[in-house]
This record gives C-alpha cells, structure tokens and sequence, in this order.
C-alpha cells in the first residue's frame, strides 16, 4: 500500500506513521537523523520522493518531478540516500519507448536544495537499484556492477563487478561495503 511504519521502542511495537499511505509500494528509505527521513516510491510518471522533517509526523511529496513533462519515458526509484539536510541522490530506471525502439536506462538525480531542483548527475544502460555514500564526495551505486563517485556525483565511474543483481548495499565501516540481491548471498 506504500504504507510507512515506525517504531520507538526499538521494533516491540509499529505503527502507521500519519500521512504515509501512499499508494504505491515504498522500494527504499533512508533516515538522516531523528527529525529527518526520507522515502521512495516507484511506478510513477515522475517517481516520488517523500520528506519528513518531523520524524515522520508527516511527509512532504513536494519532491515528485524529476524527469520533465513530456518526456518519452517513466522512471521507477528504487534508492535513496540523504548526504546531508540538503543534499539528496535518488536511483532507479527510466523505462520508455524511442519511436519503435523500447529502451531502459539506469538513472542518478542529485538535489542540494531540499528537492526543489533536480539535476541527472549519472545515465547508463543498466537498472539502478541502491545508492550509498561515505562521505559527502564519496558514494556507491549498484546493480550487477557498482559505480563509484569521489567528487560528489560530478563523474562515475565503473568500481568493481559481483556478477548477481544486487538491491541493497550498505556502509559499514571504513572502506567496508556490504550487498545483498537476488542471488541470496551477501557480498562484501
């Protein structure tokens, strides 16, 4: 249902947080600090990006129009990550049709005022499925394969191949990362 649930006794007890029945599945989410977490909703014309500055009291779908109106394709969100209170990257596909030809592309979009404005930072030819960043330079970007980023998402480059589609991946510590996927294993 997109629903979003919350707990404040460390998972003995969810509840519905208010105002977060969206409508359509939730793929990822991401908490920057107590006050300020973020979701995303895939399936969409536009994909939807969802804010709460209030600990998830209420969430702000003001963060919807990525891709321009008018554009041939639709994107899916699948990641998010909250570098800091303004400065976000999402993840996921942009699916559509080029005259007879159907094509997928693998999308990043980066804002650093809050979601007002958007700007593609990264688009391959692959599907898109978890962002990670250590540090406000440095982030991660997988699929199959993952992307790296050492100068804030102005230029990505290929880091390293898993050879099974991964849909999580995790900072640990240090120079640890940790993905998971289809392929039931977790990889470091």
């Amino acid at each position: 249902d997109g629903a979003i649930l919350k707990t404040t006794n460390q998972g003995s007890n969810w509840e519905l947080s208010s105002s977060s029945n969206f409508g359509l599945p939730v793929k990822n989410g991401f908490v920057f600090n107590e006050n300020i977490s973020g979701v995303v909703s895939g399936g969409t014309a536009s994909g939807m990006i969802y804010i709460s500055s209030n600990g998830g009291s209420n969430w702000n779908s003001g963060f919807s129009s990525i891709i321009p109106i008018g554009s041939p394709g639709f994107i899916w969100l699948r990641g998010l990550y909250l570098v800091n209170e303004n400065t976000y990257y999402v993840c996921g596909s942009e699916y559509g049709m080029i005259g007879p030809s159907f094509y997928v592309d693998g999308i990043i979009y980066k804002t650093t005022n809050t979601g007002a404005n958007w700007f593609e930072s990264y688009r391959g030819s692959v599907d898109f499925y978890d962002i990670e960043f250590t540090n406000g330079d440095t982030g991660y970007c997988t699929w199959s394969s993952v992307l790296k980023t050492t100068n804030g998402g102005n230029f990505w480059s290929y880091f390293g191949e898993v050879n099974a589609v991964t849909f999580s991946i995790t900072h640990s510590f240090n120079d640890t990362l940790y993905m998971s996927g289809d392929s039931g294993l977790t990889y470091r």
